[in-house]
């Protein structure tokens, strides 16, 4: 009896769609430019005539980093007071992100990474020519 319960609630589950997350590991995670994905196969060098990029230099690794985007932006302090108005703790806050392109050692785009904080850019008009942007 629980075996079966077990499998129909699996069942169930993975057929409602609450699967997915686990079933595809792209499926919950969001672009803020998901049509720049599409320069994955292309030359570095088409993206680097439009933007101007920071490269990352890995000398002896078969692979390369162009950072569109690279910043930590300092949004304030955490302040923690005790009951008597006293400062107890003063801790900055950094929003720190990054967007890059990773290549393969002949320059090919293999990857399309955004990590952190991203601040709301459309970095998609700069490639318009290159992607097919979808609303």
């Amino acid at each position: 009896m629980y075996k079966r319960s077990l499998a129909l609630l699996t069942s169930v589950f993975i057929l409602t769609g609450c699967g997915n997350r686990l079933l595809n590991y792209q499926f919950g995670f969001e672009y803020n430019n998901p049509d720049l994905t599409q320069l994955i196969g292309k030359h570095i060098s088409l993206v680097q005539e439009r933007v101007s990029l920071q490269k990352t230099d890995t000398t002896g690794l078969l692979y390369n980093y162009y950072y569109l985007y690279k910043d930590c932006d300092y949004q304030g302090d955490k302040i923690t007071y005790n009951g008597y108005g006293v400062i107890l703790n003063r801790q900055p806050i950094y929003h720190c992100g990054e967007i890059y392109f990773s290549t393969d050692k002949d320059g090919i785009i293999t990857n399309y990474i955004e990590k952190g904080y991203i601040p709301r850019r459309d970095y998609q008009a700069y490639f318009k020519d290159l992607i097919v942007i979808e609303k």
